[in-house]
């Protein structure tokens, strides 16, 4: 990893703080939830929200999120603040009864208690209780963020308030973050410190965003940030005890206490199965009893039937009972699935600009491109250096794109972009004598619309005189045939 020396004007952490829904990773269905709660606060039975969860999954961030996009005058009581009981009704009994008055308009008001599970101890005696009176004569909205709901000091205010819990980050989104970050500020590090920062956050982004920092500018020590963090249950030691139990009484007791997102605990114990495998046989009833798990997970995100969510642990905590070999002892790295899909998403947003380059020469749409063309261009930038010169000039593909095609094979990219220079020039002159050649045909229709124009003028003119001598003609024989008849009728 090359090293950067330039200090950031802000820190990552705040520079990424989610500004928009779409910014937030994990939790977004509980981030709709408290704005739905926000905007129909006046009718809500519970005045007051409490986000619990661990640390760095976004629980403050709700808040400033909220209060930016609805313009809310913000008063916060952090963990700085005194927490006793007189300090609690001043800040929160006081500013939940009073509004501001801004240009002749009363301003709608928001009240953060950040950590207030922080709010025990000697000194702070009192202001749970507080808490909990400021709550029934809330006038506003209070969010309250906890790392601990079961705190002593929220016992009093916790029945008054809606409890939303939020869970820890899984690796996957912790790891789609930081690649986000190194993209938007084209950070030089290695895919493997990424992963090892994930890796090593415990499902928290705020420090993984900071040990990313710490290792791109030099500011920490590898080994600090790579320090194992404290929790209660790691992942690894459930792993563990999934794959070596004895017992359904064991498989059982694999997963107690384990904070973890369940669709990422399916991953990482499918991607180490075969790690356990003896023969294709034990293999294959690992892989089964995986599938069916899979299936009842499913039920319950898709059906948000969570019934079914302890078939799911019985059968994803029992694959070990399913075969005869021992327990091998080893590392449970982070799933090359997580990596793999980063990379897919790179390599469809490259393909989608491809796409939307081309077909205006292709004249065709995007879909198309993707499923018809573009299997057969990769196969010419692999083979045909002098055919991909040629169609990188006729698309106006630059040297990236070239790169991107031959799957960044250096030595076929040189040569196409060798060839590029004459396959330009050789076309350019093409198309010169077609242009020639197109106004060669456009003077020669010219002259042909002038003589038709010319023989028809000459055409008509003769229509015109051949009719009034027709009319004469005409006029002159019954001119003739009245005379006759007159003279007839006048012998008789």
């Amino acid at each position: 990893m090359a090293s950067q020396t330039n200090i950031q004007a802000i820190p990552l952490v705040e520079k990424y703080r989610p500004g928009v829904f779409e910014d937030f990773i994990g939790n977004s269905t509980l981030v709709q939830e408290i704005e739905d709660w926000l905007i129909t606060w006046n009718n809500q039975k519970k005045k007051v929200v409490l986000i619990a969860g661990p640390a760095g999954v976004g629980k403050t961030s709700v808040v400033y999120y909220l209060i930016n996009k609805y313009n809310y005058e913000f008063v916060e009581v952090n963990a700085s603040d005194k927490r006793n009981k007189a300090a609690v009704e001043r800040l929160i009994g006081l500013s939940s009864t009073e509004g501001t008055v801004l240009q002749g308009a009363r301003v709608r008001k928001l009240i953060l208690v950040d950590e207030a599970d922080g709010l025990f101890g000697n000194e702070d005696r009192g202001g749970g209780p507080a808490l909990a009176k400021a709550i029934e004569k809330a006038k506003i909205p209070i969010i309250c963020t906890a790392n601990d709901p079961s705190a002593k000091s929220l016992k009093a205010a916790k029945r008054k308030m809606k409890v939303i819990m939020f869970k820890s980050l899984t690796e996957q989104e912790i790891l789609t973050l930081l690649q986000k970050i190194v993209e938007k500020e084209n950070l030089d590090i290695g895919e493997k410190i990424l992963v090892a920062i994930t890796k090593n956050s415990g499902g928290d982004a705020r420090s993984a965003i900071n040990d990313l920092e710490g290792a791109v500018f030099g500011t920490k020590d590898l080994e600090v940030i790579f320090s194992p963090r404290n929790q209660k249950h790691s992942l690894d030691a459930a792993l563990t005890n999934i794959f070596s139990a004895k017992d359904y009484g064991e498989a059982k007791r694999a997963l107690d206490g384990v904070d973890v997102d369940y669709r990422e605990l399916l991953i990482y114990v499918y991607e180490h199965a075969w790690k356990q495998a003896a023969n294709p046989i034990e293999l294959f009833n690992i892989y089964e009893l995986i599938a069916e798990a899979d299936i009842y997970l499913q039920q319950c995100y898709i059906k948000q039937n969570w019934i079914f969510l302890k078939y799911f642990f019985i059968l994803i905590s029992s694959v070990n009972l399913v075969k005869q070999s021992p327990f091998k002892y080893t590392k449970f790295s982070f799933p090359s699935y997580w990596a793999l899909m980063g990379r897919l998403r790179g390599k469809t947003a490259k393909m989608k600009q491809l796409a939307i380059k081309s077909t205006k020469a292709l004249h065709c749409s995007t879909r198309v491109f993707i499923k018809d063309i573009y299997p057969y261009l990769k196969i010419i930038f692999n083979t045909d250096a002098t055919m991909a010169a040629g169609i990188a000039v006729w698309l106006q593909y630059i040297e990236e794109d070239v790169d991107f095609l031959t799957n960044g094979t250096s030595k076929m990219t040189r040569q196409i972009m060798t060839l590029f220079e004459e396959a330009y020039i050789q076309i350019t002159e093409s198309r010169l004598e077609q242009a020639k050649d197109i106004e060669i045909d456009l003077m020669f229709f010219a002259n042909m619309d002038r003589s038709k124009k010319k023989k028809s003028t000459k055409t008509v003119q003769e229509d015109v005189r051949e009719d009034v001598q027709e009319d004469n003609r005409t006029k002159g024989t019954k001119k003739k045939a009245s005379q006759t008849s007159l003279d007839t009728f006048l012998e008789k």
